[in-house]
């Protein structure tokens, strides 16, 4: 309330200040305020609904309206994106837009990069991987423009098996004929290559970390395991089902206290519900008495997955093993 107030000189004075409501009063700290401000906000981008658009298609899994999103001459220019993205439909997307920038390139007028969306594949209800996707946008057309997808980038990957660097023998042949022990190859589709990588890193973990209980549940009830066993050069193959799988692998994991499985070179063939999983393998076994590793091998493994029909889920059916001339390597302790 505002009085005038004064005998000889009078002045507006503020003659009451009540709060009203004061349960309702949010209180909005300088730091929050200046975050507020410094923020994208993706409703005052003109691009906005061309992203919720690419959301809705990519989560309906409609490929006719994600295609229709593109540039045609941006879709021939950068096959290999648009590929990627239009194979990765065969999966449920989930789409996370929270944490997504909305940026005007300075330099051009009417294009924007949309960085920071989150997906997250799944199959059956199982998550596959989760990756970054860059959108890069730009005003197209002559007498109609319109905004439209000039890439659609597949970012850092997350969820699935990381193949490492391994360092192979001088001479040695890799599975995939690459080079490079960090890329895979086979002919199996996109949606049975990224389950297999699922699975192979649950299963590379599992061994890893020593979870016996994990490392079972990926092999079929019905498994057969090719194990080898090397005396004086001499390879023995032992045969193993799955229960006695269990107990060799019980006593591998009480004979060392690190255990280390380098997977490279992956290969992966075959169809939407059998993957025939192939890849070069060194196993590391240090004990507990020592720091150095008392027992070292390198080869070719082999998994043979398919759909359990009893739940849907991928399972190992069957594996071999094989190793590479002079390999073993019994270090001195």
């Amino acid at each position: 309330m505002i009085e005038k107030r004064g005998i000889v000189q009078q002045r507006w004075k503020i003659a009451q200040d009540e709060i009203v409501g004061e349960d309702y009063i949010a209180t909005v700290s300088p730091d929050t305020m200046i975050q507020q401000k410094s923020r994208p906000n993706p409703s005052n981008s003109p691009v906005a609904p061309l992203v919720l658009a690419w959301q809705s298609a990519l989560e309906r899994q409609d490929s006719t309206a994600y295609t229709n999103l593109w540039d045609k001459s941006a879709r021939k220019k950068r096959t290999s994106s648009f590929r990627r993205a239009l194979g990765l439909m065969s999966q449920a997307h989930i789409i996370d837009l929270q944490d997504a920038t909305y940026s005007p390139v300075p330099t051009r007028r009417n294009r924007h990069i949309v960085d920071g969306i989150r997906v997250t594949l799944q199959n059956n209800g199982d998550i596959i991987e989760t990756h970054n996707r860059t959108l890069t946008i730009e005003k197209k057309g002559f007498f109609r423009r319109q905004w439209k997808l000039i890439n659609d980038q597949v970012g850092e990957i997350s969820g699935a098996i990381v193949l490492e660097q391994t360092q192979q023998p001088s001479g040695v042949n890799t599975v995939s004929g690459d080079e490079s022990g960090g890329s895979f190859d086979g002919n199996a589709p996109l949606d049975t290559q990224l389950k297999a990588r699922q699975i192979l890193g649950k299963w590379q973990a599992a061994w890893e970390g020593k979870d016996l209980n994990t490392y079972m549940s990926i092999y079929s009830d019905e498994a057969l395991i090719t194990r080898v066993t090397v005396r004086g050069g001499v390879e023995t193959p032992v045969y193993l089902n799955k229960k006695q799988l269990r107990a060799s692998m019980k006593r591998l994991n009480s004979m060392y206290s690190d255990i280390q499985v380098d997977i490279s070179n992956l290969q992966i063939n075959g169809d939407r519900a059998v993957a025939d999983v192939t890849f070069l393998q060194k196993f590391t076994g240090t004990p507990a008495s020592g720091t150095r590793p008392a027992y070292s091998d390198y080869g070719t493994k082999r998994l043979n997955m398919m759909i359990d029909p009893t739940d849907g889920h991928w399972r190992i059916y069957a594996e071999t093993w094989s190793r590479y001339e002079d390999v073993p390597e019994y270090p001195k302790m």
